[in-house]
């Protein structure tokens, strides 16, 4: 059987230096090659016609090979794409005729394997891969030097390369090579190749040994990370972490089940986070691209789409500042001295306003003078901690002076009406430490999740003596700081799981208006509904399963499905291939004031997630006195009150109601069963909605969250820090 040898790594990596030495040894790499130029002046040894196709396909796809933007979900079987299998089809008969081993090279092949692959299955060609990886350093620092990226961008490419083209290959013989090795050692490489391909190449390595050591030179590898900086800078962690198990993949220790279950961990959590991370091109509003006819064009203006990937962000912009700057190479990052101040509002936009609180004793001003709150927030997006901010700011106006700085400020903003700060990357400790000596907060507000950002405005923020108070959304992440006075946790499960659970810590729910959600009348019959963000942090591709196969046993039920995400295509495809299509509604994002009267619509929420810290859609629904069914994970039994623990004991209370209990399914099949049962019952779901309701009276009303954060803030202003009053009465920080 014919082999196609398939040569995939991110560009500057190596590609044309193993495919040369390939040539050298006798692989076809076909007819019409490239020509070298002053970038590559020993040559490409890459086809010329795959070459120009991949180029053309991906403008087709409106895209190209430095785009940092995903292509759609299954883009090989589109109308854009499936002309270009054919093409393919045709180079390949023609490039390399009856050849039984040849190779083809193009780093582009790394996002656009779906199709070659395809084709070549249909030709009855084997295919084997060769994936060269070099230190990302040194990738970015080329790509920087060749084209002008930010080094930002260039680590992105190649985690986006990378990763692609070691998920697409497995289940593939391959082999993967380290550039270094391949210049130092090229013979132990190419027989390491062999091995693992079980390849039996036409030439020996004996009879091209002169002309391998005349085309091989170690100079070729014009930056070397090791040498060039002169301190020690860590990657980011993401990406220090994957380029470790590449590294190990070289050595051959690489692909064990354990290896590929961490490879998967660091691909889920680059898919996670893809929201928080920016690179200085798409900062700046511009995205370079090839000439290859893609409707971008090059530096033409370009807006982000609201699902963009995962690219490196602040975890990156701190490492990359720190290594230019070490390096000696290059004049520190100049930090932009204007920040945005004035945002457009849109039809979607929610008004903040501190709410009159009449004659309720309870809340009056206590103070002197209004003492100065900084709350720090990843984003100002619509969720869970920005409702909390806007909740702070409405509810204890009155008392606080409050203020938000933020990494992320959409626009149209998504909430509008209170003081709120742009600090998005790129950002200085220095720049941050200059803003709270000008407002000398006395508390500072940490909304904590995940982007390290974070860690740069706690250092600035540590040395203000301002009392820092950090809440914990996030299970298993803490942002952990001696100077931080005070950790609160959404729940007991994201506490709990916090371990070591630090020593000054509290639980506050986190609030909802109950009477924005009360279901007046009755409520509908047979109708499931789901709200939630649909990425991959909750959900995976699956969950929608357990809803498609109630309204398939039960004809007569729909489903309505609120949120957006990267998972919503998926669910899309998945509700059309079970012919359900017409009894799913999909509503995509929708604003907050809006979210009430869908939840009217619902009979039972279904709450499919496999992790749950404190979702506040949830409460929403029991508000409503709306039956929920959801898998037994996280936070989701605490909410329900199915362990029968309450936030302050930290313990299993009294005996949680069974019907409750029975609420929470360890299984698909389970969950399906709850749903079709609820649906069926209408005297067990509204013994169970009004069951839920009292519960969310008792414990997630916002009036009760916020005299407690109201109750927190005084009890570090008033006791543990009384001397921040002046004798005169006035305060000071």
């Amino acid at each position: 059987m014919r082999r196609c040898l398939m040569v995939m790594g991110m560009h500057r990596s190596g590609t044309s230096a193993l495919t040369g030495v390939l040539g050298m040894m006798g692989v076809d790499l076909g007819k019409t090659m490239m020509k070298p130029t002053e970038e590559n002046p020993r040559g490409y040894f890459e086809n010329q016609r795959v070459n120009e196709i991949n180029q053309r396909l991906l403008a087709a796809l409106e895209s190209s090979w430095d785009d940092i933007f995903p292509h759609r979900n299954e883009w090989w079987n589109t109308d854009a794409a499936r002309p270009f299998a054919g093409e393919i089809k045709t180079i390949i008969k023609e490039e390399f005729s009856n050849s039984p081993l040849f190779a083809v090279k193009d780093p582009r092949i790394c996002r656009l394997f779906q199709i070659w692959r395809e084709v070549l299955d249909d030709m009855g060609i084997e295919i084997r891969a060769v994936i060269p990886v070099r230190h990302p350093a040194e990738v970015a620092e080329s790509l920087r030097l060749r084209h002008g990226f930010s080094l930002e961008k260039g680590l992105l490419l190649w985690m986006i390369h990378t990763i692609s083209a070691e998920l697409l290959t497995r289940g593939i013989p391959r082999s993967w090579i380290s550039f270094e090795g391949l210049l130092r050692h090229t013979e132990k490489i190419v027989s390491r190749i062999c091995r693992a391909l079980d390849l039996l190449l036409p030439k020996a390595y004996d009879d091209v040994r002169d002309e391998v050591g005349r085309f091989l030179d170690p100079s070729l590898k014009h930056f070397d990370h090791k040498k060039a900086v002169r301190s020690v800078v860590a990657l980011p962690r993401l990406l220090g972490d994957w380029n470790r198990l590449l590294t190990a993949a070289c050595r051959g220790d690489g692909t064990d089940r354990r290896t590929i279950k961490a490879m998967d961990d660091i691909r889920e959590e680059f898919e996670r986070t893809q929201g928080l991370f920016q690179p200085m091109e798409i900062r700046q509003g511009y995205v370079k691209t090839e000439q290859a006819g893609t409707t971008r064009g090059e530096g033409q203006l370009f807006s982000a789409p609201v699902q963009s990937p995962s690219i490196l962000a602040s975890e990156s912009w701190q490492w990359l500042k720190e290594y230019r700057e070490a390096s000696g190479k290059f004049a520190p990052y100049s930090q932009p001295k204007r920040r945005k101040k004035d945002f457009k509002s849109g039809p979607a936009t929610c008004h903040a306003k501190v709410i009159d609180t009449g004659n309720d004793l309870r809340h009056a001003n206590p103070f002197p003078e209004k003492p100065r709150i900084v709350h720090v927030i990843g984003n100002l997006r619509t969720g869970g901690s920005t409702r909390l901010v806007v909740d702070l700011f409405e509810r204890l106006g009155h008392i606080y002076d409050q203020e938000v700085i933020s990494l992320d400020i959409p626009e149209p903003l998504h909430y509008d009406g209170f003081p709120f700060h742009d600090f998005s990357e790129p950002v200085t400790v220095e720049e941050l430490s200059g803003f709270f000596r000008e407002k000398a907060p006395h508390i500072i507000h940490f909304h904590y999740w995940l982007d390290p950002w974070y860690e740069k405005v706690m250092e600035a923020a540590s040395g203000t003596g301002a009392v820092i108070i950090e809440n914990v959304n996030t299970p298993f992440r803490i942002l952990r700081h001696p100077a931080v006075r005070h950790y609160v946790f959404v729940s007991r499960h994201a506490r709990d799981s916090a371990a070591p659970v630090p020593d000054d810590t509290s639980i506050i729910y986190p609030g909802s208006d109950g009477k924005r959600f009360s279901s007046p009348g009755m409520q509908p019959e047979d109708t499931i509904g789901m709200v939630y963000r649909l990425d991959k942090d909750k959900l995976r591709e699956d969950s929608i399963q357990p809803l498609i196969k109630a309204v398939k046993i039960r004809p007569r039920t729909r489903a309505i499905i609120v949120g957006g995400g990267s998972l919503l295509p998926f669910f899309r495809r998945q509700v059309a291939e079970a012919e359900v299509a017409g009894r799913f509604l999909f509503t995509g994002y929708v604003p907050y004031d809006e979210l009430p009267g869908w939840y009217r619509k619902f009979t039972v929420f279904a709450a499919p997630v496999w992790n749950e810290s404190f979702g506040q859609v949830v409460p929403f629904a029991m508000a409503a006195g709306i039956p929920v069914a959801g898998y037994n994970v996280g936070a989701l039994p605490e909410i329900l009150g199915a362990d029968g623990g309450q936030p302050a004991a930290g313990h299993i209370g009294a005996q949680p109601h069974p019907a409750i209990k029975g609420c929470l399914a360890g299984s698909e099949r389970e969950l399906v069963d709850i749903i079709l049962r609820l649906l069926e019952d209408t005297d067990l779901r509204h013994a169970i909605g009004a069951l839920l309701r009292e519960r969310f009276n008792s414990l997630f009303r916002v009036e009760a969250m916020i005299e407690r954060y109201d109750a927190l803030y005084r009890r570090f202003l008033e006791g543990e820090n009384s001397g921040l009053y002046k004798a005169e009465g006035s305060w000071s920080p």
